[in-house]
């Protein structure tokens, strides 16, 4: 599957803003701007069982509110997660991972363009949280602090 070219704004949902419940996905210059999940994890973007490539995506004000990962929330123990061009900035997360919660993932990151910066989390991880996951290339973290 392949989303490009999309904006979501103000996305509620009680459970993510956008659920991979399995497979591969691309997603192509697509922005999630102040995307709220009330239950679930992942404020914008949730990927569980499958792989994912994120190019030139921006996830901005994005909110987990009871569980993790404020803009994404990435599963993939079988696939790899890679992330070009990412920006993640003014997220939280109740528990943990701010910007992002990367589970079981191996995460490719590259592009001087990415970024996580000024993302917070209750617990854990204010811009990124990881569980037994790796990473390759590089990426600008700054703003790693919870509250």
């Amino acid at each position: 599957m392949s989303v490009e070219d999309v904006w979501l704004r103000s996305l509620t949902s009680s459970g993510v803003g956008l659920l991979v419940a399995e497979g591969d996905v691309d997603f192509r210059n697509v922005s999630f701007i102040g995307c709220l999940t009330i239950q679930g994890k992942g404020g914008a973007i949730a990927i569980q069982r499958g792989g994912a490539v994120l190019e030139s995506v921006r996830l901005t004000g994005c909110n987990s509110t009871m569980k993790s990962g404020g803009g994404l929330y990435a599963f993939v123990p079988s696939s790899a997660l890679q992330l070009h061009n990412v920006e993640v900035s003014d997220c939280f997360a109740n528990v943990e991972g701010g910007g992002m919660l990367l589970n079981q993932v191996a995460a490719n990151i590259s592009g001087a363009g990415s970024f996580v910066t000024r993302n917070r989390a209750r617990e854990r991880g204010g811009g990124v949280a990881t569980l037994h996951s790796s990473f390759s290339n590089g990426a600008v973290f700054s703003s790693l602090t919870g509250e």
